[in-house]
């Protein structure tokens, strides 16, 4: 048999009949989990405005489109680096269930955008924190500091003034809320799911993964609802295409390697950004202003989430340190 010895070397056991196990030394992050978490938000935060842009497709077929997409990066990149091989059954599960709640999630989010205004639905989308924090602890163990919960509380609040400054909303919109709401509830199974995978998972493996399950359910999920799926002009293929690269390969994977190091509650509450630069964007690019009460929305918003990810103790992250490292760890069998 053989066993590592220091900086990750193997070296024999003296036993005959050890079956050889290789361990690596922990691999050290190289990225601030926080810089990681800012690039996904922002770039994530663009796609309300790339959705807009490409409203002449059904939702579902647009959900589709942008998993395809990343599927088509993820996959190849995973099956060239051998991060498939060897995976189990307990691992496999798992993540198509995390990937049939990101379907759920961009099904009914998207969905949402023909009967309620934008920033209602981006708003009530990034309420899951509270989902989170509700299921959290019975899932992963993941307790939420008291200053996280106060900084989680704050941008709730925030997203309560941005959905109250749509004043101009029509009775139809109380089915768009309930859509985005389901979106948040779809996202929060994502995120709980995601920590525990990305403990033994790399995240191209998990990735390369949960993509294709998104995009096949919500391939099926537009075939049943009698949406083309072809036959688009190229601008809004482009658009889609774009929703794809962007705020799915590069926006929400940056947040689940976020998610090997930081809290699931910190990484859903940080997403409580989206509504203030989502409208921001949508002001510079469709000229549509946000009102005096979602500025000041926004601004509760980004205070909460200073708050939240302020509020990691020292505790919370030498938990995380222990954890199993993205590639390391005992491998036996």
């Amino acid at each position: 048999g053989r066993i590592s010895g220091a900086g990750g070397r193997v070296r024999h056991a003296a036993c005959p009949g050890a079956t050889a196990t290789r361990i690596r030394a922990p691999q050290r992050k190289t990225v601030n989990p926080r810089w990681m978490l800012l690039a996904g938000v922002l770039t994530v935060s663009l796609a309300a405005l790339i959705i807009r842009l490409a409203a002449e497709a059904p939702p579902l077929v647009i959900g589709a489109y942008r998993l395809t997409t990343a599927s088509l990066v993820v996959v190849p990149l995973a099956l060239m680096r051998g991060e498939l091989r060897g995976l189990t059954r307990a691992s496999v599960v798992p993540a198509l269930l995390s990937g049939a709640f990101l379907a759920a999630h961009f099904g009914f989010w998207i969905s949402s955008f023909e009967h309620t205004s934008v920033a209602s639905s981006v708003v009530l989308v990034t309420i899951s924190p509270l989902f989170v924090a509700m299921a959290a602890p019975l899932f992963t163990g993941d307790r939420p500091t008291r200053r996280m919960g106060i900084g989680m509380l704050i941008a709730l609040a925030g997203t309560g003034f941005i959905a109250y400054g749509d004043a101009g909303a029509d009775p139809g919109s109380l089915w768009g809320n309930f859509l985005a709401v389901m979106g948040a509830v779809a996202v929060a199974s994502y995120y709980i799911i995601g920590r525990r995978l990305r403990a033994s998972l790399s995240l191209l493996a998990y990735v390369a993964l949960v993509y294709p399950m998104a995009a096949f359910g919500l391939i099926i999920a537009a075939s049943l609802a009698g949406n083309n799926l072809v036959g688009y002009a190229p601008p809004i293929l482009l658009w889609m295409a774009l929703l794809g690269l962007g705020p799915q390969v590069v926006g929400h994977t940056a947040l689940n390697w976020a998610l090997k190091y930081v809290d699931p509650v910190v990484v859903s509450t940080v997403v409580n950004a989206e509504p203030v630069i989502a409208s921001l964007l949508v002001w510079l690019v469709l000229g549509e202003a946000p009102t005096l009460v979602q500025a000041a929305g926004g601004a509760v918003v980004l205070a909460g989430v200073y708050l939240t990810v302020s509020g990691e103790t020292a505790a919370a992250r030498g938990r995380k340190q222990h954890s199993p490292p993205l590639e390391g760890g005992v491998r036996g069998g």
